[in-house]
């Protein structure tokens, strides 16, 4: 894991505090705002997609190909959450979610 991969998974991680979670619908919701929010300015999404080294002409299995900023920045976030960032299992054991 990159730097840029590590921090991105840590803010997002961090922002979940700020959330209520009680199932993985919550979690997955949480996750989907949070990286919408990440991805409102311009500068930011240019600079989600080059620290994550995300191609933006690729067509994404999931997203498609982007058609903006925004959405090349929401799919590299995304992508790199789910592939370095902890499953909701993961995530409730370690914050004392009731399962």
């Amino acid at each position: 894991m990159t730097h840029f991969e590590r921090l991105y998974t840590e803010r997002v991680l961090l922002y979940l505090k700020d959330y209520t979670i009680q199932d993985l619908d919550d979690y997955h919701d949480a996750i989907h705002e949070i990286i919408d929010n990440m991805c409102i300015y311009t500068k930011d999404c240019k600079d989600a997609i080059e620290e994550l080294n995300y191609d933006v002409f690729q067509e994404d299995d999931l997203f498609g190909k982007a058609n903006s900023y925004e959405q090349a920045a929401y799919a590299a976030i995304y992508q790199n959450f789910y592939e370095y960032g902890p499953s909701f299992e993961e995530y409730a054991a370690n914050t004392l979610i009731p399962q």
